[in-house]
């Protein structure tokens, strides 16, 4: 990310997470572990790849004296979107499960696409997010060796 910067990177690590959901979605009962396994795997790489960059950004654009500061403000927020992440979709899941008709057959796997559609809909935004800020500071994200004393 320090090469080519991160706005591309993390548009794109996001774009993975949001399309290794969808794919998620269409999972159903005759899915087979592989089908699953290669999904999350879609899911996976995205994360590794917006996740460094995103985190470069980030700490470059705080002022050298504050980047303790940012490193913990960083950590507490990854957990805090991961624990509502967690509540929001678990919630979401749940909902979808006790209005789906307790004698249909795949009232579970409805559940689940409903909630994996629901958290890559969370994965555009986030796509989105990064490609609006991204744009308004490029100069900071995708320069991650220019002064940031301010």
């Amino acid at each position: 990310s320090d090469r080519i910067g991160a706005r591309s990177l993390s548009i794109t690590g996001m774009l993975l997470i949001m399309s290794g959901l969808l794919l998620l979605a269409g999972l159903g009962p005759g899915s087979s572990q592989m089908d699953i396994a290669w999904r999350l795997m879609v899911c996976g790489l995205g994360i590794g790849i917006f996740i460094s960059p995103n985190n470069s950004a980030l700490m470059g654009a705080a002022p050298r004296r504050r980047q303790g500061i940012a490193a913990a403000i960083m950590a507490t927020a990854r957990n805090v979107g991961m624990v509502l992440g967690i509540g929001i979709t678990g919630a979401i899941f749940t909902t979808a499960l006790a209005q789906a008709s307790a004698a249909a057959q795949n009232s579970l796997f409805a559940a689940l696409r409903t909630s994996f559609l629901f958290a890559a809909g969370f994965a555009a935004l986030g796509m989105l997010a990064s490609a609006i800020h991204s744009k308004e500071n490029s100069n900071q994200v995708d320069n991650p060796t220019q002064n940031n004393s301010s």
